[in-house]
């Protein structure tokens, strides 16, 4: 069976078993043995010559038997398939085959982006596959980090340099990618001035903030040091006393500030002058003040989920994502038990996935053709589950289809 990355059925899909042989002429040749799936995702291969062989499955975009690298989703057996003479037919066992993109980057790090002389970026392919982002100059003058997007790689310096350098890409010991940096100054003004942001709250005027959430600032710059002293923090109009401000560790624009939070309360944060200084030039502070203003919602204001799942899934590396129709609010947890229960959860309409996290890596994994690594597997609830406040919804799901899960 054929599913499309959304874990519907993918009807009409090219598939294909392909006598092993080198990777990149395989996907560029028509399959030994080909058929197409029908509107559930289902297929059958049969009379098949005894060998080794992958299988492949791909929207055959132009109708050539061909998988087109730039078009075509792409769904593949995660170990080659064994035909023998005494089974010449491949439709006893069902095979879960999840479609996504399988385009291979000719470089994982793309062409460097100027905004000025001291911010550059640079696109990345895949980067949640690397652990290690590096120049082959130990600088405290430079800044590597990966944006919030996680789609760019951002480099900024405290001054003009007069030296090439060496972006370096790697996984655990695994050299990817790298490339070379040649630092020429260009025509663009900076502006030195600092600020931060909020991504939910506009200054100015009350949002609204769940009270179990971090409360996260960006700035425009790298913050080099925060004088706590001139912060300060008011619930329901009383000063209250916070745990710390801080910049995290991965991203040096982003800021996070830990307190007991509470619900159906009303915080304002000031951050009065001088209170933030940049770390490209530490002279430079925060020069004019600045109020975030937020309520939290009261408890009755959420919802109550159980999910009854089939015990196969429990403490077996599955894992569920519950999400809602507003993309406001993601759910990815382990289930650890046959009634999971999700408090705090906003009314409307919600999307239920189940997958198998095979590397535990508390994701899913939609796969990679060039790496050998097949989409995980995933189940999709096909009904919407509605989400009122102040209320408990029970969804009882007895089996997934099309398969049930079971323990090895």
């Amino acid at each position: 069976m054929i599913f499309d990355e959304n874990g519907k059925p993918l009807a009409n899909a090219m598939v294909g078993l392909y006598a092993i042989g080198e990777d990149s002429l395989l996907l560029r040749s028509a399959p030994d043995y080909f058929t197409k799936s029908d509107k559930e995702g289902n297929f059958t291969l049969s009379f098949i010559k005894p060998n080794d062989y992958y299988l492949l499955a791909f929207e055959d975009s132009d109708n050539n038997r061909v998988f087109d690298n730039e078009k075509d989703n792409l769904a593949f057996s995660g170990t080659p398939i064994s035909i023998s003479a005494q089974k010449d037919s491949l439709a006893a066992k069902p095979l879960i085959l999840i479609a996504s993109k399988h385009k291979k980057p000719a470089s994982y790090l793309g062409d460097i982006q100027k905004h000025n002389n001291y911010q550059w970026q640079i696109p990345i392919v895949n980067a949640e596959n690397f652990h290690n982002f590096s120049t082959n100059k130990q600088n405290d003058r430079i800044k590597l980090y990966l944006n919030e997007q996680k789609d760019s790689l951002n480099i900024w310096f405290k001054d003009t340099i007069n030296e090439d350098f060496k972006i370096i890409l790697q996984s655990d010991n695994q050299l990817f990618d790298t490339t070379e940096i040649v630092y020429k100054t260009i025509k663009k003004e900076f502006n030195d001035s600092l600020y931060v942001v909020h991504k939910e709250i506009s200054e100015g005027r009350v949002g609204f903030l769940d009270y179990f959430k971090n409360f996260v600032l960006f700035a425009n710059q790298p913050i080099g040091k925060i004088n706590g002293e001139k912060v300060l923090l008011m619930q329901d109009s009383i000063l209250a006393t916070f745990d710390k401000l801080y910049i995290t560790k991965d991203n040096p624009q982003k800021l996070m500030l830990d307190y007991a939070w509470q619900a159906n309360k009303t915080y304002t944060l000031i951050l009065l002058p001088e209170a933030l200084y940049a770390w490209r030039n530490n002279t430079t502070a925060l020069d004019s003040l600045q109020i975030f203003e937020w309520k939290t919602y009261a408890e009755e204001e959420y919802g109550v989920l159980y999910i009854n799942v089939n015990s196969n899934y429990v403490n077996n590396n599955w894992r569920f994502i519950l999400s809602n129709n507003r993309a406001t609010q993601k759910i990815d947890t382990l289930i650890t038990q046959s009634e999971m229960k999700i408090n705090r959860l906003k009314p409307g309409k919600y999307s239920l996935f189940l997958y198998n996290d095979r590397n535990n890596n508390q994701k899913r994994d939609i796969g990679n053709w060039w790496e050998k690594k097949p989409a995980e597997t995933l189940y999709f609830y096909d009904k919407e589950i509605q989400i009122l406040a102040n209320w408990e919804t029970e969804v009882p799901i007895p089996l997934f289809t099309p398969n049930e899960p079971t323990k090895e």
